[in-house]
């Protein structure tokens, strides 16, 4: 049997995907007997977050910032990370998302060696200019990085298109967990915890209300929608104008028991690695209508060719695709993920 393994995981993102990842990965690390411990910095954190990595991670270090933007608290983070790592003394550091990406590579380089998941690459897609620094700079990290751990084929692409080196590529692509669908409640059960009347065609949001997700396309196209006709629904911290169809609900723990509530599902991303609530949404049985590609084929999945306000409306309108109680079983689960993480590590040591 082989010796259990000491890994720090360390984020800034402190919700979405890469929340849903430490989450599941967690806890199957936790299974195939790692050491996990968890370091967080964000102002984006809340007591939910946390609640829900202290449940995963028996060691957690919450460092809550005073701004969203991290840069201004470069020095403070860092000496906080150096000390968890000096009382850790971890054999692998994990780092999730760009902000953790950026400053573990250049504060803990020679001190473990660091992997680096991005759970989609941040900062790219708003213009050329900005693509190609992001480009610059990961080419120049790629150095202090042992390996790259990718949750989807679309962040494996756009590194191959970087030439970022190929030995350090690999692939772990997001996955749910075996007792997903034991979780799901029947349409009428969750309709009723949501308060949702029938005879109004209710779609699901499946994203965090952002940029990324195109939240801002999404709201353009709901203007002056008949919110008697239908209602679109979106679980976050959030509001939204006055007057949009939208409706807005708080996190919550059984979020995914929930999903077959909805009549179908919509994620307009502008980019995305392998988004975890298109792969909820698909097991779930709802037809989902998304931009984001390597997802597995499915007779539920309905590519979006672009967000344009015309387009998501007619996605958010189109009723002929039925939801579908008896979707097939994900081929993969998050325990395969966490395996394939493991071999990882292990190589690089």
């Amino acid at each position: 049997m082989s010796r259990p393994l000491r890994i720090l995981h360390v984020t800034e993102a402190c919700g979405g995907g890469v929340a849903r990842h430490l989450q599941l990965v967690g806890a199957e690390l936790r299974e195939l007997d790692c050491r996990n411990r968890l370091f967080a910095f964000s102002g984006r954190a809340d007591d939910f977050f946390q609640a829900q990595m202290e449940r995963v991670f028996p060691e957690c270090d919450f460092l809550r910032l005073a701004s969203v933007n991290p840069l201004p608290h470069f020095h403070g983070i860092t000496r906080r990370l150096r000390a968890a790592v000096d009382s850790f003394r971890p054999e692998i550091i994990h780092l999730h998302s760009s902000w953790a990406g950026l400053f573990g590579r250049l504060a803990l380089y020679g001190t473990a060696p660091l992997v680096y998941s991005p759970h989609a690459f941040a900062w790219t897609g708003r213009n050329r200019l900005r693509d190609c620094l992001v480009r610059s700079a990961e080419t120049l990290l790629a150095r202090r990085t042992a390996a790259f751990v990718f949750v989807g084929q679309p962040e494996c692409d756009l590194a191959a298109r970087w030439r970022l080196p190929a030995e350090k590529l690999h692939l772990a692509a997001n996955a749910l967990d075996d007792g997903f669908a034991r979780r799901l409640l029947d349409r009428d059960d969750a309709r009723a915890r949501l308060q949702l009347p029938e005879g109004r065609r209710a779609v699901l949001f499946a994203g965090r209300p952002v940029w990324q997700k195109g939240f801002d396309a999404l709201l353009e196209a709901c203007r002056g929608m008949d919110a008697v006709q239908v209602t679109v629904h979106v679980f976050a911290n959030a509001t939204c104008p006055a007057g949009a169809p939208v409706v807005v609900h708080p996190p919550r723990p059984d979020y995914d028991s929930l999903l077959r509530a909805f009549d179908a599902a919509i994620l307009p991303s502008r980019y995305e690695g392998l988004p975890y609530a298109a792969l909820e949404c698909l097991a779930a049985g709802l037809p989902l209508w998304t931009t984001a590609t390597g997802l597995p084929p499915s007779s539920l999945l309905h590519p979006l060719r672009d967000i344009t306000p015309a387009s998501l409306k007619q996605a958010i309108l189109d009723d002929r695709p039925k939801p579908d109680a008896q979707a097939l079983k994900p081929a993969r689960t998050s325990r395969q993920q966490a395996e394939e993480i493991i071999r990882v590590y292990r190589q690089i040591l």
